[in-house]
């Protein structure tokens, strides 16, 4: 049962309670999430085959299809220390690249490698 927190002015002034109240908060956690694109090898061009990949994965739940056909998403469980999520960080992005296998290859960047410079958008008349 889910731990009920004082409500009242004298509940919440009572040592007991506040000390309860601080006992009860659980630790720091840190929640990971990577975006990556699936990219053609050759070409690097955007690889419209995401489906495919997480199909590979066999239902792990650290691998979620993006919208886009060619992205894809790391998503971690809440982990507490930062040796925690680096190392599942890096056992993820390896199981992801092995299911990507023969069928692309991932990038995770902020931008695709041929998006346009700094300063340009669809939009831009000068582009």
């Amino acid at each position: 049962m889910p731990r009920t927190y004082p409500t009242t002015a004298a509940e919440m002034l009572d040592p007991a309670n506040l000390r309860a109240t601080f006992d009860a908060v659980t630790p720091v956690t840190v929640g990971l999430e990577e975006e990556s694109m699936l990219l053609e090898a050759g070409s690097f061009d955007l690889l419209p085959r995401a489906a495919d990949v997480i199909e590979r994965c066999g239902g792990d739940p650290r691998f979620k299809l993006e919208l886009p056909a060619a992205q894809l998403e790391i998503v971690l469980p809440p982990l507490e220390t930062i040796e925690e999520c680096r190392e599942a960080l890096r056992a993820a992005r390896r199981d992801l690249a092995a299911a990507a296998e023969r069928i692309g290859v991932l990038a995770a960047a902020g931008a695709h490698p041929h998006a346009p410079p700094q300063g340009r958008t669809r939009g831009d008349p000068s582009g």
